[in-house]
């Protein structure tokens, strides 16, 4: 997959024609693929290229610079994610205020048509886009008509009689459910970096930690112990073998800890990590985090936690 700055870079590259999925794509939740793999079926039907037409940042971020949203994947996650999908070309649209300012029918007409030369696109039912966010699907197929745009509007996909949203699915980890999330998400919900030197408690427990430092700007589930997979991602193996574990996500009340970390326990493991980067994915929330008395009662619970997470990730 080929990753892009510009419409006039695909263009250069995959010449006129392109096929387009089109949308802020926040998190590649499972309506979100909907739209990709729509986009994806129609142009291998015809041997074209096919392409994702996205923002970085978040629109939000410009937008609503008091109260952005939190992200849901990185942008390398994001990468990953659609590489594995099979998309031919990625064009991630830098979004400054001279593109929020740009007019609905102007984005469409002159960016998408005029510089990216795309003349089939697929978005969302939600889709919104140009100044303001007043252009709309309908609007869309309107001004496509007129430009020599084929424009396919994929329909909301459903759970629970409510759409799948990027709002819904950071309200799920807010609340601490990671099983709807992953529902959401078509894959479980993770978070990843480079795994840091800790106070070394867990190890004096019997239980030593690989610990990384979540990012500011991503969306975390409600503090507390989880069953999760590792992915240890070496320079010899990209991808990284799925380890089952058990974590923690928190402040560590019961020892005073003044900095969220996510401190996970993988079984039957005792390589040294400093460095490496790993992926953790949520599987099943377990329990709150809370204080205990002494470290005898916490190591007492940890261990009633391994018991319980390694009986949850037997059923996956």
């Amino acid at each position: 997959m080929q990753l892009y700055r510009s419409l006039e870079e695909m263009s250069a590259d995959l010449g006129p024609g392109a096929y387009a999925a089109i949308g802020a794509f926040d998190g590649l939740h499972r309506g979100h693929q909907a739209v990709v793999r729509t986009m994806l079926h129609a142009a291998r039907a015809m041997r074209a290229p096919s392409a994702v037409i996205t923002f970085r940042p978040h629109p939000m971020t410009v937008l609503r610079p008091d109260n952005p949203p939190l992200a849901l994947t990185t942008s390398d996650q994001r990468i990953r994610l659609l590489r594995a999908e099979g998309v031919d070309a990625l064009v991630e649209l830098p979004f400054t205020s001279s593109l929020a300012a740009v007019s609905a029918q102007s984005f469409v007409v002159d960016a998408l048509c005029g510089q990216g030369h795309i003349r089939h696109a697929f978005v969302g039912a939600d889709f919104s886009f140009g100044a303001g966010g007043t252009g709309t699907p309908d609007m869309l197929v309107q001004w496509g008509k007129e430009a020599d745009l084929d424009v396919m509007v994929v329909p909301l996909l459903h759970l629970n009689h409510q759409p799948v949203s990027s709002t819904r699915i950071r309200q799920a980890l807010r609340e601490g459910r990671v099983s709807m999330v992953r529902r959401m998400l078509g894959r479980p919900y993770s978070l990843e970096g480079t795994v840091v030197h800790g106070d070394l408690r867990g190890r004096e427990l019997g239980f030593p930690t690989a610990n990384i430092i979540p990012a500011e700007h991503v969306a975390l589930p409600l503090d507390g112990v989880y069953a999760v997979m590792a992915r240890i991602k070496t320079e010899r193996d990209r991808f990284g073998r799925a380890l089952p574990g058990v974590a923690n996500l928190g402040m560590r009340p019961t020892f005073s800890g003044e900095l969220r970390r996510l401190e996970t326990h993988i079984f039957e493991f005792e390589d040294e990590l400093y460095g490496e980067s790993m992926e953790v994915s949520f599987m099943r929330r377990i329990r709150s985090e809370r204080r205990f008395p002494n470290a005898e009662a916490l190591r007492a619970q940890i261990a009633h936690d391994v018991r319980r997470a390694r009986r949850l990730l037997g059923q996956y």
